[in-house]
Formats: C-alpha cells, sequence, structure tokens
C-alpha cells in the first residue's frame, strides 16, 4: 500500500519511531490520543495544521502534555512489511499502527478503540507480524 501527495522523493534527514501515529489534532484524534497517554502507548500525533483549531484543544494537549507535531505534512505513506513509513520532507515517522479518526468519537467508544489497539500491538511484537491501519 503506497500514497503520496506528490511525485518528488522526499529528501528525509532522520527516522522516528513510535507505536501508533495518530493523523490530524481534532476532537477525535484527541479522544483517542488520551486514552494512549493513559495506557501509555508510545504515540505521536501529527497535524499539517500550524495551529490547534480551538482554545479547548490547546488546554487538553497542555494538560496532557500530548506528543503533537503541527506543521508537519505527511508527503508519503507506505508500508515496508514491518512498519508504515510516513514521510515528510526532512522526517520518516515509522509506527506499527496509523490512526486517521474523523467522526466525532464519544469517550468510551476511544476507551474501547484504545484497549483493543494495545491488546493488538502486544499481539504484533512478534517478529514478522504486519501493522495496522484505522
Amino acid at each position: 500500500m503506497t500514497f503520496q501527495t506528490r511525485n518528488l522523493r522526499p529528501r528525509v534527514r532522520r527516522i522516528e519511531r513510535y507505536d501508533v501515529i495518530v493523523l490530524g489534532a481534532n476532537e477525535a484524534s484527541f479522544a483517542i490520543a488520551i486514552q494512549l497517554a493513559v495506557h501509555e502507548a508510545d504515540f505521536l500525533m501529527v497535524d499539517a495544521a500550524p495551529k490547534l483549531s480551538s482554545r479547548h484543544l490547546k488546554r487538553v494537549a497542555e494538560r496532557f502534555d500530548m506528543p503533537v507535531r503541527l506543521s508537519t505534512r505527511i508527503v508519503s505513506l507506505t508500508w515496508n512489511g514491518v512498519h508504515f513509513q510516513l514521510d515528510t520532507d526532512t522526517i520518516r515517522y515509522e509506527a506499527t499502527l496509523v490512526i486517521m479518526w474523523t467522526d466525532p468519537l464519544p469517550k468510551s467508544h476511544a476507551e474501547q478503540l484504545v484497549e483493543f489497539i494495545m491488546k493488538n500491538l502486544r499481539e504484533h511484537e512478534e517478529p514478522g507480524e504486519s501493522g495496522s491501519a484505522l
């Protein structure tokens, strides 16, 4: 599976690895990220926007010390057989799981989703297991 937003190959200078990468910094993404933080998952949220869209999200990001990278435009997303690779112009992010959720997500559903994610991350720690995208 490959997704690219342009034909130019990015010049990756650095690689960062996470269990989970959450695409977008919206309300639904934050609901998932809070639960990932509760479960002490190694995760990162990325968004192309230069700032968070509301004061509420800013307060949540500060309160939970969310690992959010703003002004981060993903130019390609690929699966290499071991990890997802998300390239920007300068950084390659690698993750076992990539999540992009745009609809409103009630807290109880976020909790259930993250419990499922954490269970599957533990199962995917076996060598040769494939990753997942939600």
